[in-house]
């Protein structure tokens, strides 16, 4: 104290203060949130516990006590959904660790140019649309695999697998950059990490990419909480029962995390806490470089199959609305605002991680795992009734409010924050900027909330482009099924296009040190 400045003791005790104000302004943020969560899950337990009547309302419906659980313990499903459930979230854990850690190997020997083209690679396979990425594997594997319940047994959790490796791939090849890797294992640590994460989840699945795969033949193995909740909930409207499900897995869940947060925070911590490299290889010019190659790779591989089967891609052949263009817009606006509060509010909750104060820290951490634990599943049968209370229903106002909320992001905002040793106002916006691309090209991309919420593709040129899929078994003529099938995976090339060069923007622009916001994509979603 003795040589400091009057002054800089003042300004320094106003910079406290006001960081202190804004954590309790965050940690205030996250209980709203808490708070909007628990009664949302109320709804649901509420539900559980009664026979749904539509006009009569959640609250108004008869009570049955426990006699929706009964009926769920008691049926010949269950046992099977729990089963699947577990095995296939065991395997898509150990295929990732093994995978991940040596494709981290990898990128870690290759030289740098290289290992940048395939975590961006990598990344642009994780933000491709799941019907979009199943289309493909059918067309270049033929069907009869996908038909044969044995196989999908394990066929299913490698294809999860396979989708979202670029994830850990892209933090392994991050962290070599930043931090000086003295470190031999970080390629295990990092796949550790990301696979006892995705076991956290071990009751929830990727729903999009199974509603597209499963079929009548391959139910008995591949029919897992998420689906079963959709196909009785919202097809069936068993609304009692799928709420039964629901709270079930909530239980689990909870179980699941008390175990495993300990060794994930352990993990975490070992990770991060390395020397960061005061110089960064590659500035924009050079990372501009890097997503073109990335860019004409993938798009080679994605129409390669059609090239060499001498399909012919035309949109003559396809039946889509007038009014595409506006679709595509539409859609990319209404998933912008619901980006934009999505990272606003990850800012507003990750402030609190990087409090002065320890116990507001804690308090915020603790918050989020419930509200981690309490939102799990991406097909949610308590929202969908409020959705429709408040007519949201085939509206836009629909799309916004299932996008406008991430867990993962609140999580990945968290962590850069705290990865950062000084957080400037150039350094947040560049956070905010990443978390905003990001999240802008998952929610355009991401079918799930518009399949209970949209009845008329309007709003979502993945919906367009699921209906064109459904629509192919309709023609007879094998030849013109399969041009037609070709053209449909052009405009499924086109409906990702908007996502993918959003994700190369944030890859490009936003710094490395700020491109953990990457992880926001998750690996359940």
């Amino acid at each position: 104290m003795i040589n400091q400045k009057p002054g800089e003791t003042i300004q320094s005790s106003t910079a406290g203060e006001r960081s202190y104000q804004f954590s309790l302004i965050s940690l205030a943020a996250a209980i709203i949130v808490l708070l909007i969560s628990l009664f949302l899950l109320t709804r649901e337990a509420v539900l559980s516990l009664k026979s749904y009547n539509i006009a009569q309302g959640v609250f108004g419906s008869p009570w049955v006590g426990l006699d929706n659980f009964k009926r769920l313990f008691s049926s010949f499903a269950f046992p099977v959904i729990m089963r699947n459930t577990i095995i296939f979230n065991l395997l898509f854990a150990g295929m990732f660790f093994a995978a991940s850690a040596a494709a981290g190997y990898l990128i870690r020997a290759l030289p740098r140019r290289i290992g940048e083209i395939l975590a961006m690679l990598g990344a642009l396979l994780a933000i491709l649309p799941s019907e979009v990425y199943v289309s493909w594997l059918f067309h270049t594997m033929g069907t009869m695999v996908f038909a044969n319940a044995g196989a999908m047994r394990f066929l299913h959790p490698f294809i999860c697998m396979i989708k979202y490796l670029g994830i850990p791939l892209t933090a392994i090849y991050l962290h070599n950059e930043v931090y000086e890797n003295s470190d031999l294992l970080i390629p295990i640590k990092i796949a550790g990490l990301f696979s006892m994460a995705s076991l956290v989840l071990i009751t929830s699945g990727f729903f999009s990419i199974t509603n597209s795969l499963i079929n009548p033949l391959t139910v008995e193995t591949m029919d897992i909480s998420d689906t079963y909740i959709f196909r009785t909930g919202f097809a069936g409207a068993d609304f009692d029962l799928a709420n039964a499900l629901a709270i079930v897995r909530m239980l689990i869940t909870l179980v699941s995390a008390a175990i495993l947060f300990l060794p994930i925070m352990l993990l975490f911590r070992s990770i991060f806490d390395g020397e960061k490299k005061t110089a960064l290889p590659g500035g924009i010019p050079d990372r501009l470089i890097s997503a073109a190659v990335a860019l004409g790779i993938f798009a080679a591989l994605y129409f390669l199959p059609f090239i060499l089967k001498g399909r012919s891609f035309s949109f003559e052949l396809l039946r889509y609305p007038d009014n595409i263009a506006l679709s595509f817009i539409s859609c990319l606006v209404l998933s912008s605002i619901a980006a934009l509060i999505s990272t606003l509010s990850a800012v507003l909750i990750g402030g609190a991680f990087v409090s002065p104060s320890k116990p507001i820290r804690i308090t915020t951490g603790v918050i989020m795992a419930i509200i981690t634990i309490v939102t799990i599943g991406r097909v949610r049968i308590g929202n969908y009734l409020l959705m429709r209370d408040i007519g949201a229903i085939d509206t836009g106002f629909a799309v916004i409010m299932s996008g406008c909320f991430s867990v993962a992001a609140v999580w990945a905002m968290a962590c850069m924050m705290r990865n950062e040793s000084s957080i400037s106002s150039k350094t947040m916006l560049y956070l905010m900027l990443g978390m905003f691309l990001v999240q802008t090209a998952l929610i355009f991309a991401n079918i799930t909330p518009q399949l209970p919420y949209q009845r008329t593709p309007k709003f979502s040129p993945v919906l367009m482009y699921r209906q064109m899929i459904l629509a192919l078994p309709s023609i007879d003529d094998t030849a013109q099924r399969a041009q037609v099938s070709a053209s449909t995976n052009l405009f499924g090339f086109l409906t990702a296009l908007p996502s993918i060069l959003l994700t190369l923007a944030a890859a490009v622009l936003i710094p490395k040190r700020g491109l953990l916001a990457v992880i926001s994509a998750g690996i359940k979603g």
